[in-house]
């Protein structure tokens, strides 16, 4: 039987007050009432795991630099020796899709209001997005760029500034998909807007710290790695429980996804309306290149347009992932109930409008988690890297090969305009495809009406 402790008690534990620890239990799917009720203990490691990595977000400085990569670990296989002076040839591939949360760069997030100009009576319509600092613009030259064919005065209610801006923007808009009306453009009360900022100054804080490590695995990224292989530590363990558990989550999520999709896709077939729903994309072919084909007729030309690259290619992978329970029930009980409530109206849907809405607003809560456990990967992934440091990896925790490849390649944009009818001759298009794309905010199903809290 697993072993349980109360709230409070944990709170004592992690230095926090009652009613915040109950709070964190809320933002965690961990249905507790009060500070009386018994958690088990890997809900409790989940609520440990998530006040550590707060911390460790929220408390990152620029000593973090100075150190250097050099502080993070200590090898099994005699001393790591200092790799500045090795020469530095391409950059790295990334191991994996982290859902595009690696945008690091800084920037402002804005929310921007509008004043009907007769009335002077504020709209509910909220607009969510983002100026990047190395545009060198600030959220008032969006305010100017949109206010243009509005017919009401637009201004700048709020902005917070942030790292990893377009990660903290996405965020946003998975988080209160289910607000969102059209584009960026979310409908809001007063109460709840001021909620959606401080959310988003959470959010913000979060990524305090994140820029510089990942500058610091870039820089990791740019050298093969040693054969050393370093001790497991209680902090190695810990970041790779929580990537494993954040990698299950995510792919949970892209299975209620896939399902969606696939409904959507029966629905439409069957002439059902799921505006609101989905939209039609279409998808222009790719172009495609026999180059077996090529180099048969014209050999000379195939060796005249090879070139070579030199690049440093790099494998991330958990080791013993079998050891980590990663059963959503445990891990994720929010997600847990939208997979049971997702299951019990697909299976009764029938392509029923109704029943498909619910189904996208599941999607929408499910999409949430999605992007939230993503950047749970990145974080944790790069702590990992960075306790691998020069060595291939921590043993029996995850192994990061970095090997220097020679790749060999056609020029084909050289090619193509030097011999474009030799080229055309082996070239073609690929016909293309139309793809549902299922819509990631609730759009038209909003409604009219000022929305609860």
């Amino acid at each position: 039987m697993s072993k349980v402790i109360r709230v409070h008690e944990l709170a004592n534990e992690l230095g926090l007050s009652n009613q915040e620890t109950l709070d964190l239990c809320s933002r965690l799917g961990i249905g507790v009432k009060t500070q009386s009720s018994t958690i088990i203990e890997q809900q409790a490691d989940r609520l440990r795991r998530r006040v550590r990595l707060d911390a460790v977000n929220s408390s990152a400085n620029a000593s973090e630099v100075e150190a250097g990569v050099d502080s993070c670990a200590t090898s099994r296989v005699g001393g790591r020796g200092k790799f500045a002076d090795r020469p530095v040839s391409g950059r790295s591939v990334m191991a994996e899709d982290l859902g595009g949360v690696a945008d690091t760069g800084p920037g402002e997030i804005y929310f921007i209001k509008e004043r009907d100009v007769i009335t002077d009576v504020l709209s509910s319509y909220v607009k969510i997005g983002l100026v990047r600092a190395a545009d060198e613009r600030v959220s008032e030259d969006r305010l100017r760029d949109i206010q243009t064919g509005n017919p009401r005065i637009l201004y700048v209610h709020d902005i917070v500034k942030t790292h990893c801006v377009s990660t903290v923007e996405r965020m946003m808009h998975r988080k209160f998909a289910t607000k969102m009306v059209l584009g960026e453009w979310f409908k809001l009360s007063d109460s709840k807007l001021e909620i959606v900022i401080s959310t988003c100054r959470t959010f913000a804080e979060g990524t305090e710290g994140h820029e510089r490590r990942l500058a610091k695995v870039t820089l990791l990224e740019k050298f093969e790695s040693k054969p050393d292989l370093l001790d497991a530590t209680e902090d190695a363990l810990s970041w790779a429980k929580e990537l494993s558990e954040s990698s299950a989550i995510v792919d949970a999520c892209m299975e209620i996804g896939k399902s969606l999709s696939a409904i959507t896709a029966t629905a439409r077939d069957q002439g059902e309306e799921i505006r609101g729903i989905a939209r039609v994309q279409l998808y222009k072919g790719s172009e495609k290149f026999d180059q077996d084909g090529f180099g048969i007729e014209f050999p000379d030309l195939l060796t005249q347009f090879k070139v070579s690259k030199e690049s440093i290619t790099e494998n991330f992978t958990l080791s013993n992932t079998k050891s980590y329970d990663v059963t959503i029930e445990v891990i994720h009980p929010e997600l847990f109930g939208l997979q049971k409530r997702f299951e019990e109206i697909s299976a009764k849907v029938a392509s029923e409008q109704e029943g498909m809405k619910e189904l996208h607003k599941i999607y929408l809560n499910v999409l949430w988690i999605m992007t939230e456990s993503n950047w749970n990967k990145e974080v944790a992934q790069t702590h990992l890297k960075l306790i691998c440091g020069e060595a291939a990896g921590i043993d029996g925790v995850c192994m990061w090969n970095r090997v220097r490849k020679i790749t060999i390649s056609i020029d084909k944009k050289s090619l193509k305009s030097t011999y474009p009818s030799e080229y055309a001759k082996y070239a073609s298009v690929a016909t293309a495809k139309e793809m549902l794309v299922l819509k990631k905010g609730s759009g038209a199903s909003v409604g009219n009406d000022q929305e609860s809290d």
